[in-house]
């Protein structure tokens, strides 16, 4: 049913052109709108949704191998619904229904640098991106007025990536030692990600209260909130 007589628009937009020796710039683009067309006095649900997202990414080439890369995005959401607020089962639809809007801004930022440390056998690479994302609800009411207790709280969600990277390629005389004729690699990755929610509707609620608690959350069902630390390392062969 969410997509009968659905109508959508959809653009897309990128380009990379050199503003100066060895300095690409990149801009993006992206829009799109799905329209379903409801009619609130029978119907309920999502009736129009749009999307749209924009940024610009600039690379700088010192020398091949290493470089540096800044970049920003920021994305847009909106959502409309028709909806009812009942105390029973056996609500319908009708000419009281409420609408729902929904809104979400997304600003992300992204710095990557990459190093030749030896040229063809070294490589470092270290990068970061920070994302900060607001959700905000907004209940009509078919008055035309806000709801008596105000809107909802916003919801705000705040991420973070770190990334750094050494790959060591091996002289090929090495695996001719070892009777191949490939290429051996050996990298060492760590990263490092932190995600943080506030969320007015999950943070009261205590994931351990007793059973007879109405605000219980049972077997990890609200964890938003992580501090995680990965290290890895690998060797691979090409050939």
């Amino acid at each position: 049913m969410m997509t009968d007589n659905r109508e959508r628009w959809k653009a897309n937009f990128a380009v990379d052109f050199v503003a100066v020796k060895n300095l690409t710039i990149s801009p993006t683009f992206k829009y799109q709108d799905d329209y379903y067309g409801l009619n609130p006095a029978n119907q309920l649900g999502l009736t129009d949704s749009r999307s749209w997202s924009g940024g610009i990414d600039a690379t700088y080439i010192f020398q091949p191998g290493t470089s540096i890369m800044l970049g920003y995005m920021r994305e847009y959401y909106t959502l409309l619904a028709y909806n009812i607020n009942a105390t029973t089962n056996n609500s319908v639809p009708g000419p009281l229904n409420e609408q729902t809007n929904d809104r979400t801004v997304v600003d992300t930022f992204t710095a990557v640098g990459r190093l030749a440390a030896i040229p063809d056998k070294l490589d470092l690479m270290l990068g970061y991106t920070a994302s900060r994302g607001v959700d905000r609800t907004n209940l009509n009411l078919v008055s035309g007025v806000a709801p008596a207790g105000g809107q909802f709280p916003d919801v705000s969600t705040w991420f973070q990536r770190l990334d750094a990277s050494a790959e060591y390629r091996f002289d090929r005389s090495v695996t001719a030692q070892l009777g191949a004729k490939g290429e051996l690699k050996a990298k060492l990755h760590y990263a490092w990600e932190r995600n943080s929610v506030a969320n007015w509707a999950n943070d009261p609620l205590a994931p351990f209260t007793s059973a007879v608690s109405t605000t219980a959350i049972w077997l990890a069902g609200n964890d938003p909130n992580y501090n995680v630390h990965l290290l890895t390392a690998s060797l691979a062969y090409k050939w």
